[in-house]
């Protein structure tokens, strides 16, 4: 019994009658399983739905353990695992998870912050498993959902009034069904599994880029062309335009997720909102993946996992900053899992597997002294000897360019 997969037992019964009262035994998973070691949490499309959320990211927060910025036992986002359909959605270059994704297209979610197994490698804080919905084979279905805010002015509890504001909105759907209605008999049973959710959210601060906006398509094909086996094809695009003051992330938009320290004139000059640092960032992805298993009478397991994600990365000033940095990076990561499972008893599993990585670097990028402690005090030093007659601007350079 796990996630994402569907079991059938044949046997025989013998016809007898009998006469009785109507008897109804049902049979429900716990969402958190108290004889467990590992802190586990599952949630299923019947309690996502009942919840007043509207993002992947929202329903993830909700969980123990998860701060606000996603970040789990301390840890932080790089070192957190999020697993869709069986595939690990993970970039070559920081090893973060791609979010983003359809709230729509999700069937089931399972959080656990401890006692990670090996199969899944690279996860110090959090696991966070997503199976999207099985298409219906009969019928087609749609889910959709159009969220929207008008401009309004945000004041923080401490009479603080945020510099700005615009309206911001949120559209999620999902379509599926069968691929072929006609002929769904002969291509035993292929159907089709389509989301699409774009969201934009202002920033508080004026910059080049008023908004924030994210945009992912996820297309996924399922064929159980035989008996006990089954065939997943998926693509995914993904691609996030804002502001950015590093070369591999995008700075969120909206109230800041630790809010308290937004009246710190600080915090607002050198810290969140440091304008001589901040320039345009758009990061892509593009996943293309494959999963196959397959059951032999249903105690044994067999998996083949195949999946490619290509990062694209473009950091560059905008017309009213002074960043220098630059990145227009490209990283592709290659993955190939093989997986067997036996279940010997109701209380003994075996699992073995194999997984092969194969990354692919092409780093172009131009940034700031690391040694930050050094430019602030000659900074310091050339701002007490000029005032601000002078304007500063440090003379040490990094430039990267290698591929491997």
């Amino acid at each position: 019994v796990r996630l994402n997969l569907t079991t059938t037992i044949n046997f025989d019964l013998k016809e007898e009658v009998l006469q009785g009262e109507e008897v109804t035994v049902v049979a429900q998973r716990q969402i958190i399983t108290p004889e467990a070691s590992a802190t586990l949490a599952n949630i299923d499309a019947e309690n996502l739905r009942s919840l007043p959320l509207a993002t992947l990211e929202d329903a993830m927060r909700t969980q123990a353990g998860v701060e606000p910025d996603l970040t789990m036992r301390g840890g932080n986002i790089n070192t957190v695992a999020v697993v869709v359909d069986g595939i690990n959605f993970r970039e070559g270059r920081t090893h973060a998870p791609v979010l983003g994704l359809s709230y729509t297209a999700l069937e089931q979610m399972q959080v656990q912050t401890s006692g990670f197994d090996a199969e899944y490698g690279n996860v110090r804080s959090g696991l966070v498993q997503l199976v999207t919905k099985n298409p219906s084979t009969e019928r087609y279905a749609a889910d959709f959902f159009l969220r929207y805010r008008p401009a309004q002015p945000l004041r923080f509890a401490n009479g603080t009034l945020a510099p700005r504001d615009e309206m911001s909105y949120d559209f999620d759907m999902t379509f599926g069904g069968p691929l072929i209605p006609a002929q769904r008999a002969a291509l035993h049973t292929p159907r089709f599994l389509f989301s699409l959710r774009q969201k934009s959210e202002p920033y508080l601060a004026a910059y080049d880029r008023s908004a924030r906006s994210d945009r992912t398509a996820q297309l996924k094909l399922v064929s159980e062309f035989k008996h006990g086996s089954k065939l997943t094809l998926m693509g995914l695009y993904s691609k996030a335009a804002g502001l950015a003051d590093s070369i591999s992330t995008i700075m969120p938009a909206g109230v800041p997720s630790y809010p308290w320290g937004f009246d710190n004139d600080y915090f607002k000059k050198e810290g969140l909102f440091k304008h001589n640092n901040i320039g345009l960032a758009d990061i892509e992805h593009q996943l293309l993946a494959a999963n196959f298993l397959h059951t032999f009478k249903a105690k044994t397991l067999f998996e083949i996992k195949l999946h490619r994600m290509a990062s694209e990365y473009f950091l560059r000033p905008g017309a009213a900053s002074t960043l220098i940095d630059r990145d227009t990076s490209r990283v592709v990561l290659w993955s190939s899992k093989l997986e067997l499972t036996q279940q010997i008893t109701s209380r003994i599993q075996l699992k073995a597997g194999l997984e092969y990585l194969r990354s692919s670097y092409n780093i172009a990028t131009e940034v700031n002294d690391a040694c930050a402690t050094r430019v602030s005090a000659l900074g310091s030093v050339w701002t007490l000897l000029c005032g601000d007659r002078v304007d500063y601007e440090s003379p040490y350079r990094i430039y990267e360019a290698w591929r491997a």
